[in-house]
């Protein structure tokens, strides 16, 4: 081949480039031949050529992977300045269903779209938001609730080339949910520009309706510990009511003294005591246990009260009394509530008792002779209107105590099961009988606690004690 000089200056002047660069043939002795030449430089420039190719499809690589980045970046931005927003909106009012136009105002300024709408299951009722241009919302609902009927929990979005009801050319649909429960569905209608609903818009809509979901988590539980301490304010109100309601100044004369305590198993009880002095100078003593417990028993446990307090002053016989209940507790209560109750009428002068036991646990008097018992003398009341009572009358003496008590006494158990029973209760009263009423009562009740001690108490503990001198 022949070079002229140019030529050949310029192709030597590569050829040392590339050696250089390349250092593939050995250029410090001497050039080889000009065909030679030519062909090395050939070769390596074919070389080069390959690398600059390989280094730019490497280029192009990152590029696009820088592209992926850069893109999956900005929708990650997207997400989270959705979220913040959301939050600011929720941040401003604690009742979220006041927000549903600003949650569905920012959810389409995220995902523009034609409408948007919330369908939110409150109380077993459905309350809708929407916001957008004016769809068929009747056949929207009707919609959503097909697609949601066999799938209630999953993501739905539309596919190209559906075509649902006229009007609705894409949609998505995604569950709020919180936890376990469904509160409802958010969807997004029509999405702008004619593009279909992607991954990213997916995204976005579960991250806003995850803390919707939230927020109505949030004030569904704010909601119930509102009720739950106004219902704690209105039981101590009733608490307070109802210990108002039992008598706290016990008489004590030259010849008896009279003592009486009750704990309620939940806040207010149905067990009743009260002490009436009659007309006559005789006194009304009424002991009593309402089957059931809580506010139904509190509320018939007051209505006995009203009868005591307003005809209990008036000096008639024991059984007349006794019917006079039985009849108003059979009449005005349902068919399975019941009393038990312990009527004794005391005269403070002649130190005798008439005692009538409606179904009560037995009255237990203690004197130097021992142990006696009145058993009832006929069943509760309220269950037979003209049932015919007995009376049993008692002679009482000095230091003679007279005990009267309920279940929640007798049937308290501990962690084994067992019960406290009457025995202990005999027991307590014997070693005791020589102590005021008030120890007595006191120390017996002191005793249930720390026998069912880890047992939490299943009925209303009362006690009552009177004494005579």
């Amino acid at each position: 081949m022949m070079v002229n000089d140019d030529c050949r200056q310029i192709i030597s002047q590569i050829y040392d480039l590339l050696c250089r660069n390349f250092g593939e043939i050995n250029c410090k002795d001497s050039y080889p031949k000009e065909d030679k030449i030519v062909e090395d430089t050939l070769k390596m420039l074919q070389k080069f050529i390959e690398e600059y190719n390989s280094y730019k499809e490497q280029l192009e690589g990152y590029s696009l992977t820088l592209e992926a980045h850069l893109e999956e970046l900005s929708q990650t931005y997207e997400e989270l300045s959705t979220m913040f927003s959301i939050s600011k909106i929720f941040s401003k009012n604690i009742n979220p269903y006041e927000l549903m136009d600003d949650f569905l105002k920012m959810i389409l300024n995220s995902v523009p779209s034609e409408s948007a709408g919330i369908i939110l299951f409150n109380n077993e009722k459905e309350e809708i938001f929407k916001i957008g241009s004016d769809l068929h919302w009747e056949k929207v609902l009707e919609f959503v609730h097909k697609m949601f009927k066999n799938s209630r929990k999953d993501v739905i979005i539309s596919e190209p080339g559906d075509k649902i009801i006229e009007g609705l050319e894409s949609f998505i649909l995604v569950p709020v949910v919180s936890g376990e429960k469904l509160w409802g569905y958010v969807g997004l209608f029509n999405k702008l520009n004619g593009d279909f609903y992607i991954a990213a818009d997916r995204k976005i809509l579960e991250s806003a309706t995850m803390q919707l979901g939230l927020s109505l988590r949030n004030y569904e539980y704010l909601k119930q510990e509102i009720e739950r301490q106004r219902l704690q304010e209105q039981l101590n109100i009733a608490k307070n009511i109802q210990s108002g309601l039992l008598a706290k100044d016990f008489p004590r004369t030259g010849s008896f003294e009279i003592y009486a305590k009750t704990i309620p198993a939940i806040f207010v009880g149905g067990d009743y005591y009260d002490i009436v002095k009659r007309e006559d100078g005789k006194y009304l003593i009424v002991f009593a246990d309402v089957s059931g417990k809580s506010v139904p028993a509190a509320l018939l446990m007051s209505s006995i009260r009203t009868i005591v307090r307003n005809f209990g002053v008036y000096p008639e016989p024991v059984l007349s009394f006794a019917k006079k209940i039985n009849r108003m507790i059979t009449n005005d209560t349902p068919d399975d509530q019941f009393t038990t109750m312990i009527l004794m009428v005391f005269d403070p002068q002649k130190l005798e008792a008439e005692v009538c036991n409606a179904g009560h646990n037995p009255m237990v008097v203690v004197n130097e002779n021992g142990v006696k018992k009145v058993e009832a003398t006929g069943i509760p009341f309220g269950i037979i209107e003209d049932f015919e009572y007995e009376t049993v009358s008692i002679k009482l003496k000095n230091n003679d105590l007279i005990f009267v008590y309920t279940d929640g006494i007798s049937e308290a158990r501990n962690v084994n099961g067992e019960e406290f029973g009457h025995d202990r209760i005999i027991a307590h009263l014997t070693e005791e009988k020589f102590n005021d009423v008030k120890t007595i009562v006191e120390k017996l009740i002191d005793q249930v606690i720390q026998f069912s001690n880890g047992v939490n108490q299943h009925d209303d503990i009362t006690a009552m004690a009177i004494k005579i001198f």
